[in-house]
């Protein structure tokens, strides 16, 4: 039994969460507005206990949320390297908020985005700098006047900055010893950054990364792309991995090369 009067609940989003299943249900009140609610089980199975009031209510006075809050979903931050997980949400609200799409979801992105974008400066991995200031580049050609946006892209940019200054040689521009997952947003980031605020060292930087990296997975035999494996990756001084190649890497790489390039004025594509 339902603890107060709904007229119905729908998907829930789950997560084990300290040895409970907790599940955010979706659920519809009488005058057909969506909220949420929170319920838990010890096994996930029986014994379900549901708050006795909603947990999440919509706010009138945003435009966006006028019929309801509904389809949640839990993630486990912890568990999934939440500093990528929270790079890359950043990247898609920025890139939301310069598009044309309906006031509700605009409004949302831009709040979103205003409300959270200073939490980036507290996470230490160079991808979930990356993935910000992409995200940043992008707000800022909507609202170049956000001097707290251009701030803290601008400090995610220098620490990648340096990275390369201290990691660099000749043989390996670049600014980690190990290659992993979407290494193309790295040099894609400082590109989009010295653009963006007319820095000159970024994006002599990101475009020697850039095109050190576009060498590096080119054959030289017949000149095709060869992802960098996960299977060991690319460690420095030694050979990479060519197996297993991932669709995400070639997203990536695809987005550096031709908005890179692009940014860079160059005409190399791959």
């Amino acid at each position: 039994m339902w603890p107060y009067n709904a007229n119905a609940v729908f998907n829930p989003g789950a997560q084990e969460v300290d040895g409970e299943t907790l599940l955010l249900v979706r659920a519809e009140d009488f005058q057909d507005f969506f909220h949420l609610t929170v319920a838990k089980s010890k096994d996930g199975k029986t014994d379900w206990k549901v708050e006795p009031q909603f947990s999440l209510m919509p706010d009138p006075a945003y435009n966006e949320e006028q019929g309801g809050v509904e389809h949640p979903r839990i993630v486990g931050l912890e568990e999934i390297r939440s500093g990528d997980s929270h790079g890359r949400a950043f990247c898609a609200l920025g890139y939301t908020t310069s598009c044309s799409l309906p006031s509700p979801i605009l409004g949302l992105s831009i709040r979103l985005f205003q409300q959270t974008i200073r939490s980036c400066l507290s996470i230490s991995s160079p991808r979930s700098w990356a993935f910000p200031i992409l995200g940043a580049v992008s707000y800022l050609q909507r609202f170049p006047g956000d001097t707290e946006v251009k701030n803290i892209a601008v400090q995610l940019a220098q620490r990648l900055y340096a990275l390369c200054e201290v990691n660099s040689s000749e043989d390996w521009p670049w600014g980690e010893d190990l290659f992993s997952d979407e290494n193309s947003r790295l040099p894609q980031a400082l590109v989009a950054a010295g653009n963006q605020f007319d820095d000159k060292g970024l994006l002599n930087q990101g475009s020697k990364s850039r095109e050190w990296l576009i060498d590096l997975q080119t054959e030289p035999s017949d000149g095709h792309f060869t992802l960098i494996g996960n299977q060991g990756w690319l460690e420095r001084g030694k050979g990479k991995s060519l197996f297993d190649q991932q669709p995400v890497d070639a997203t990536a790489s695809g987005c550096h090369s031709s908005g890179g390039c692009l940014l860079a004025g160059s005409s190399g594509y791959w």
